[in-house]
């Protein structure tokens, strides 16, 4: 029954560990579409899965994923079960594993690529910049009105065809660092 309890709970660390580091840097998940992101996060969490299932079911392949040196001899590692142990190398020794650390940065650096981190971000990037932001004239004087009630200034708010880009229109007027403004606005009737 112990047995069933710690393979769960060092899946459970694998899992988290996994996640963490697939989106290392915190940029990643921004800087690529949301099916790719966890499409490669997915795939990513099922290999950290396998190694942590084969390692915990088969003991000496964990004496060849250590390449020959022990596990570690502290008393408090002795005490845990196997796959706590495997749970353990996994994630907080996994740097300091030469051969499961290369392979873990192998699979994870493809896996990012397979996402298209941060080629997305910069293929949108480019897209933004060359998009034109045509604003109908019927929305322009509501718009104008919230941009202005928004701390914008008159001169700064321009509708002319061709002229406004759409990194133009992303800009936040600060005040102390901070725009004011919710992090998702909502453009609601009435609102």
């Amino acid at each position: 029954m112990n047995t069933m309890i710690d393979l769960t709970l060092g899946a459970v660390f694998v899992v988290f560990y996994a996640a963490s580091r697939f989106n290392t840097p915190r940029t990643n998940r921004s800087s690529t579409t949301a099916g790719r992101y966890f499409a490669g996060l997915f795939c990513y969490v099922l290999v950290g899965l396998a190694f942590y299932a084969t390692l915990a079911h088969f003991p000496h392949l964990l004496a060849f994923a250590l390449q020959g040196n022990e596990a570690p001899s502290a008393p408090w590692a002795k005490e845990l079960s196997r796959p706590l142990l495997v749970a353990l190398l996994l994630t907080v020794l996994l740097p300091k594993l030469p051969f499961l650390s290369e392979l873990d940065n192998w699979i994870r650096k493809r896996l990012q690529d397979m996402a298209a981190i941060p080629y997305e971000v910069r293929r949108l990037s480019a897209q933004l910049r060359k998009g034109n932001l045509d604003v109908p004239e019927e929305l322009q004087a509501e718009v104008r009105q919230k941009l202005e009630n928004n701390g914008f200034s008159v001169k700064d708010i321009n509708f002319e065809a061709g002229r406004t880009q759409v990194h133009q229109v992303l800009a936040v007027r600060l005040d102390r660092g901070r725009s004011g403004l919710p992090l998702r606005p909502r453009f609601e009737e009435g609102g």
